[in-house]
């Protein structure tokens, strides 16, 4: 049986709930280190800085705190091991943690607007009168329940928030990971055909030689611990770093280049760098070949797959082939029986033009040039073209930091599709020194099989 509650009494539980700040600390005691913030009060009494980690989100971040007499945080700075680059770093959340216990300015109680949305006039009200307006505001959509939403975090918060949303009949509860990254992973849904989120990849810093960061700043963004020591680590090997950002933060200061871009602009560079690749043919060839449907053709006028069969023994029993253009014998087959299919191709198939996934991709980017990127971004043409060659160059061994979120804008999930694609060109997933599969990571056909026809036998 599940425990009965009301309504009323949930919401408190989770009003109350909200108010801590997750912060685990140990009573190891390390040297004395600059605070984060500076500090007006009277510090007198027993300072110590402890070892702690963070736990706002799930990845805890090492820390260190600043103590007074064993229970009051006064300051946060990062935990740095020692003989090691001063790049251990966490994201600015973790800065606000005194300010939360402390500040003067923190809001104590609940707060209801006055006034139009934006005007920014609040008035402090008791507890019972804040849940019997939530309660009130409710009801209205009692016979609506799926105009509803509920956001909630991770850990304790989401199950609640789970059975609160079942008690208001609403499907409509999300996790932290809607707005964590869920950006990134539907622009990546595009090219896998399913979800793959951060925790299914792994940016190999270690065996990289070139890297290029957009939206991403793993020296003082979100989800900064995991991955700050193997990148400085790298760097110090001689990994070449690009970063683009709207300001100068910490990660430009170990780039060998770094452009101060207009905000929300890093799509137009991608899509240059993209075109770049495509246009020039510097794209690995032999990666598309083997893992992607770059050779499969496509009616030029309709863009449907051309044929599409069944495999039915073998290693890969029950999956869909396609047809390709052999640049062997310069016939069409299907994929498992062509020696090596052309990528860039456009041709006449039973009296029809037919075309390659590659070339429409190609096609569709064809007016998306640096000089356009420059128009759009303030970053210079020469050197879109000189980060598309030096990817390319690279290979699997050099990408685009796949990262997690970046602007929230309505088109960040199509910079990150494009992002990923840039990826695929130089054959960076799944490699060696490129962004790594952590687990396996099975990938379907990108096309589904419904409304297309699916011969038995050959071409």
């Amino acid at each position: 049986m599940r425990p009965s509650t009301s309504r009323r009494a949930l919401l408190k539980g989770i009003a109350a709930a909200s108010t801590t700040v997750p912060v685990l600390f140990s009573s190891r005691s390390l040297p004395p280190q600059r605070s984060s913030i500076a500090q007006t009060e009277d510090l007198r009494g027993d300072v110590k800085w402890v070892a702690g980690a963070c736990t706002i989100c799930g990845q805890g971040c090492p820390v260190k705190l600043k103590v007074l007499n064993g229970n009051t945080i006064v300051g946060v700075s990062f935990n740095m091991e020692p003989n090691r680059p001063q790049h251990y770093a966490v994201c600015g959340k973790v800065f606000a943690i005194p300010y939360a216990h402390r500040h003067p300015r923190r809001i104590k109680r609940p707060m209801i607007r006055e006034g139009q949305r934006g005007s920014g006039s609040f008035r402090p009200v008791s507890w019972d009168e804040a849940l019997d307006y939530v309660a009130q505001n409710l009801q209205k959509f009692a016979s609506a329940p799926h105009q509803l939403v509920f956001f909630s975090h991770q850990g304790w918060e989401a199950p609640i928030m789970d059975e609160f949303a079942r008690l208001m009949k609403t499907p409509n509860v999300t996790d932290h990971a809607d707005t964590c990254f869920h950006g990134s992973a539907a622009g990546r849904w595009f090219l896998f055909g399913r979800f793959v989120g951060p925790g299914a990849t792994y940016p190999d810093y270690e065996h990289a030689q070139f890297v290029v960061f957009m939206g991403r700043n793993p020296y003082g963004g979100i989800v900064a611990a995991p991955w700050t020591k193997s990148l400085s680590e790298a760097v110090s090997r001689g990994l070449r770093v690009v970063v683009f950002d709207v300001r100068y933060s910490e990660i430009c200061e170990v780039a060998e280049r770094y452009y101060l871009i207009k905000p929300g602009t890093d799509l137009a560079v991608s899509l240059a760098i993209a075109r770049e690749i495509i246009v020039n043919k510097l794209y690995n060839a032999d990666y598309l070949n083997s893992y992607t449907n770059a050779s499969m053709l496509f009616y030029h006028d309709t863009v449907r797959p051309v044929r599409l069969r069944r495999i039915e023994s073998g290693d890969r029993a029950d999956k869909l082939d396609y047809l390709v253009y052999c640049d062997v014998d310069k016939m069409y087959r299907f994929k498992g029986e062509a020696k090596r299919a052309k990528l860039d191709f456009s041709g006449i198939f039973e009296g029809k033009r037919v075309i390659t996934a590659l070339r429409i991709l190609g096609n569709a980017l064809e007016k998306y040039t640096p000089e356009w990127a420059e128009s759009i971004s303030g970053v210079d043409s020469e050197e879109i073209m000189w980060i598309a060659r030096t990817l390319a160059s690279y290979g699997s061994r050099a990408f685009i930091d796949p990262g997690y979120k970046s602007v929230r804008y309505y088109n960040e999930p199509m910079l990150h599709r494009v992002n990923a694609l840039i990826n695929v060109l130089i054959g960076s997933w799944g490699s060696k020194g490129g962004v790594a599969w952590s687990r396996k990571l099975p990938v379907p056909i990108p096309l589904p099989e419904g409304g297309f026809k699916v011969v038995a036998g050959k071409c």
